[in-house]
């Protein structure tokens, strides 16, 4: 069970995808790819403790080395 702060949901999974985990009101929160390294959360993995700081820790090495998008 992770968190929910928002308005929108998962209303159907596409092909392949399966679900990962769920908010206390059985909204769907995370999904995962039953084939390829493939994961979407919707929760706020950095507000849940340890238990999901990999999760997080993971995001943000793979999106450092990314360039800038925005330039001042």
């Amino acid at each position: 069970t992770v968190n929910t702060r928002h308005l929108q949901a998962v209303a159907s999974l596409g092909d392949g995808f399966s679900v990962a985990a769920t908010a206390p009101d059985g909204v769907i929160e995370a999904i995962e790819h039953e084939n390829e390294c493939f994961v979407g959360v919707q929760f706020h993995p950095e507000r849940m403790g340890a238990a999901t700081q990999p999760l997080f820790r993971a995001l943000v090495e793979e999106a450092a080395p990314a360039p800038a998008l925005v330039s001042n």
